[in-house]
């Protein structure tokens, strides 16, 4: 939709700005050399702009006290490896004061600006009309899901059976079809911006409306799913990712591992049979982080967060998802990628296909040791939550590329280092 395009445009050559202005500033303050005032500027406006992207600052939203920690996250984060690149060659405690200045006047111009501008849009932006087309579900739904984001301040004026019954005296900036008919070509007062259902859903929640789609739908837009470049491209992303990440991690993987052997004696690594890309099944590795034999009480409970299997020495770890680094071994081998929907068991598989529809359509991708459904929806622990979580995956599916992909993992790393990953 035009209008939130242009509100994230604003905010991003805002930011933008704030991050080139707040180096001239702290310049103004402590005497530095232009050289090191101009790297500054650039390398805290790349990575500072790159990493509230990742933390999601340009989604539509009202600030919050959320968006408050988003943002100082955001900020702390941006500023290591620029930080670093200027300090390390020629460290001096004027540069370093200079560093933490600027940091603290982004910090304040952010939050200052983000909360100037939600307050602006809430005491002055005129909301923008919308009318649906169709009575049925699928109109419900998008109903429900544009006044439950009051950030996107959008007024539904309308819903009718037909684009014949709307009133052309009426004013209407976006018009939205959730029938499975073309709309007709009507000319309505102030050009509307028109969409349909499928259109509008995606741009608001970045998901897939499973439950309102056709299977002809699904023919069209997952047919001929698979890109021959972004393919390999991908798999050199993919094997250096696995690799970097086994170099990193493994002095952390020989600690955990050694915990669990001298626990119980058990095996090390633990061996699951999961399904992947065309409903194929494959061996899946991860560090055994139960008690062996633990399936014999049932495979893993999805209704249960806690589990009393766990070893103790192994909660942590856990945690920040050090038992999945073994699938890299998996994404080495080609039956994972770094980022995808995520390997399921075969007899959840199976029940999922009998009981949401088109499920099989993410079986078109090889698995992801992450995903675009891991970061956003997390545990599941019912038939509903998988649908959600189907939802973000067919999302991710039809619109996957590298940059997203490299995002998607940073991502992960951030939630997994914090111990909030799903």
């Amino acid at each position: 939709m035009k209008k939130l395009l242009n509100i994230k445009y604003t905010q991003f050559i805002a930011d933008l700005a704030i991050f080139l202005i707040s180096a001239l500033i702290a310049a103004r303050f402590i005497r530095i050399s232009p050289q090191i005032m101009v790297l500054t500027a650039i390398l805290f406006s790349l990575s500072g702009l790159y990493v509230m992207f990742l933390k999601a600052c340009y989604r539509i939203r009202y600030f919050s006290l959320k968006d408050l920690y988003l943002l100082f996250e955001g900020i702390v984060l941006a500023s290591i490896v620029p930080a670093g690149i200027i300090l390390f060659p020629d460290f001096s405690e004027n540069t370093l004061k200079y560093i933490v200045l600027n940091i603290a006047i982004i910090t304040i111009l952010l939050l200052s600006w983000r909360w100037g501008f939600g307050q602006f849009r809430k005491k002055f932006e005129q909301p923008r009309s919308v009318v649906i087309i169709g009575k049925n579900a699928a109109a419900d739904e998008i109903c429900r899901q544009i006044t439950s984001k009051a950030e996107l301040n959008l007024n539904i004026a309308d819903n009718v059976s037909d684009v014949k019954e709307i009133d052309n005296l009426k004013k209407i900036d976006i018009l939205i079809n959730a029938t499975e008919k073309d709309s007709e070509q009507k000319s309505f007062p102030g050009n509307p911006e028109i969409y349909s259902m499928q259109e509008i859903y995606e741009k608001i929640t970045h998901k897939i409306p499973v439950n309102h789609l056709s299977k002809e739908w699904f023919q069209k837009n997952f047919s001929n799913i698979e890109k021959p470049v972004y393919k390999v491209l991908k798999r050199i992303f993919d094997i250096g990712s696995a690799v970097v990440i086994l170099l990193v991690t493994f002095p952390i993987l020989l600690l955990v591992a050694l915990s669990v052997k001298l626990y119980d004696g058990g095996p090390v690594l633990y061996v699951q049979n999961r399904i992947g890309k065309n409903a194929k099944p494959f061996r899946f590795y991860k560090l055994r982080t139960m008690t062996q034999n633990a399936e014999q009480a049932g495979i893993v409970n999805k209704t249960e967060k806690e589990d009393n299997r766990i070893l103790p020495v192994c909660k942590i770890a856990r945690k920040a998802r050090f038992d999945e680094i073994p699938q890299m071994i998996n994404i080495l081998k080609g039956d994972m990628s770094i980022v995808g929907p995520r390997a399921e068991f075969e007899d959840f598989v199976r029940e999922y296909e009998k009981q949401i529809p088109f499920y099989q359509y993410r079986h078109s991708t090889i698995p992801g040791w992450t995903g675009w459904a891991q970061i956003n929806q997390g545990h599941c622990v019912s038939v509903e939550d998988v649908t959600e979580k189907l939802r973000y995956d067919l999302y991710y599916i039809k619109h996957r590329n590298l940059f997203w992909d490299f995002s998607i993992l940073l991502r992960a790393v951030f939630l997994a280092l914090s111990g909030r990953h799903g």
